[in-house]
C-alpha cells in the first residue's frame, strides 16, 4: 500500500473512547493459547496480526484487510459490515477477530449461538489510543510480549510527531472529502478518523458544526475556505485523476484547488489509525507543513 501524500503545487472530537477488555465470546476474557486458524474483520487489525508476526495462523481476511500485499492472497470473507456466518464457518476458524463496527448483528449472533470463538476489538477515534488496540490484539492471539512492544514503539512515533507538531506555528484548514460521487461531495467532521489525522498533523479540520462524514455543498465547502483539500488515492483515481477534481463545478472556486493544494493518501493508511497511524501522520504533517522539520521513522 502506498505512503506517499502526492502534493501538488507547493508542498471535541468525541470524549475519550475507553478500550474495554478484549471480549471473548461465549466464554470471556482473553484466549489463552494461539489460534490456529484465525480470521479477521477489519484492516488494522489484520495489519496488527502481520506486525505481531502472527500471520501464519491466518485463513481469511475482509475485504479491507489490503496491507501488506499477502493479504490478497487469503480468501475474503466480504466487507466487515456485510459479513456472511456460512462465508466466515467455511473457513474452519478456530477464532474469528472482528473490529466492534463488524455486522450484521444477525451473522455475529449466529456465529455466537453456535459457540465459534469471538473476540471483538474496540475501534477508536483517537490516534493516542492505537497503542492500546496493538495491546488488545496481541493479547487475543497469544502474543502479549510482542503485542506490548509494538504498543511501545508505536506510543514512541506518535509521541516523537506530536513534539513535533507542537513546536508549528501554522494551522492550515483541511476539507478532508471521503468521496465524491455524481458531483456530491461528502466531507469528514467531527468524531471521525478523519479529523482525528488532520489535528495529529497539525491542521485544523475546516468543517465546523458537524459530526460525522455528511453531504457538503459547494457554497458549504467555499465558506470552509480550506488552505488543502484531503482525499484517498482511491477516491481521487474514482473521480478520474487532479484533472478532473479541478474542473468540478463544485471545488474549482476553492483556492486550494487553484493554487494546487491538494493531498492524497491511502485510505487504510490515512484512515485506519493502525500500527502505520504515526507514519500516514508523518506523511499528511509534511505536506501540510513543507520544509518542516519532522521525525523519520523506520
Amino acid at each position: 500500500m502506498s505512503r506517499r501524500a502526492l502534493l501538488r503545487g507547493s508542498a471535541a472530537a468525541t470524549a475519550a473512547l475507553a478500550l474495554p477488555t478484549v471480549l471473548t465470546l461465549p466464554s470471556g476474557g482473553v484466549r489463552a493459547a494461539a489460534p490456529e486458524r484465525l480470521v479477521v474483520a477489519g484492516g488494522a487489525i489484520t495489519e496488527m496480526v502481520y506486525r505481531l508476526g502472527a500471520e501464519n495462523s491466518l485463513v481469511g481476511v475482509d475485504t479491507t484487510s489490503m496491507y501488506p500485499n499477502d493479504t490478497f492472497k487469503l480468501p475474503k470473507i466480504g466487507y466487515f459490515r456485510q459479513l456472511s456466518a456460512e462465508g466466515i464457518l467455511s473457513l474452519n476458524p478456530s477464532l474469528l477477530l472482528v473490529t466492534d463496527q463488524a455486522g450484521p448483528p444477525a451473522a455475529l449472533e449466529r456465529l455466537r449461538a453456535i459457540k465459534l470463538p469471538l473476540t471483538v476489538i474496540p475501534e477508536t477515534l483517537h490516534v493516542a489510543d492505537v497503542p492500546e488496540k496493538m495491546r488488545l490484539v496481541g493479547a487475543a492471539v497469544d502474543r502479549k510480549a510482542e503485542g506490548e512492544r509494538h504498543a511501545q514503539i508505536i506510543k514512541g512515533e506518535i509521541d516523537a510527531l506530536d513534539a513535533a507538531v507542537a513546536k508549528l506555528s501554522a494551522k492550515p484548514r483541511v476539507l478532508f472529502l471521503m468521496s465524491i460521487t455524481d458531483g456530491r461531495l461528502l466531507a469528514g467532521g467531527d468524531i471521525t478518523a478523519a479529523e482525528s489525522m488532520i489535528r495529529f498533523a497539525g491542521g485544523r479540520n475546516a468543517v465546523v458544526g458537524s459530526t460525522g462524514y455528511k453531504p457538503i455543498s459547494a457554497e458549504a465547502a467555499f465558506a470552509a475556505n480550506p488552505d488543502y483539500i484531503l482525499l484517498s488515492d482511491q477516491s481521487l483515481e474514482a473521480l478520474g485523476g487532479i484533472e478532473a477534481l479541478r474542473k468540478l463545478p463544485q471545488l474549482s472556486g476553492l483556492k486550494a484547488v487553484r493554487e494546487n493544494r491538494v493531498v492524497t493518501l491511502d485510505m487504510l493508511y490515512l484512515l485506519a489509525l493502525g500500527p502505520r497511524v504515526a507514519h500516514a501522520g508523518r506523511d499528511l504533517a509534511a505536506a501540510l507543513h513543507p520544509g518542516a522539520a519532522l521525525p523519520r521513522f523506520s
